[in-house]
């Protein structure tokens, strides 16, 4: 992965056959947190709650230790 890595490349990556760290279900559950992070970044329709969005934080860290641990 590289410094420029976005996280839906990043989720690409991590269900690849050859590296297998994350299921189809964990995937689409953090493709629904990359359109989270996109709609804040670039403008979107961000009518999340703190809760949802500290949620999405702890998931997509949870998931990078993990692919991290894996790899």
């Amino acid at each position: 992965m590289g410094p420029r890595d976005s996280l839906s490349p990043i989720i690409i990556k991590l269900k690849a056959p050859d590296v297998n760290v994350l299921n189809e279900f964990a995937a689409k559950r953090l493709e629904s947190l990359a359109k989270m992070r996109n709609d804040a970044a670039h403008g979107g329709n961000f009518n999340y709650q703190l809760e949802e969005v500290s949620g999405a934080l702890r998931e997509v860290r949870a998931t990078l230790e993990q692919a991290l641990q894996h790899g």
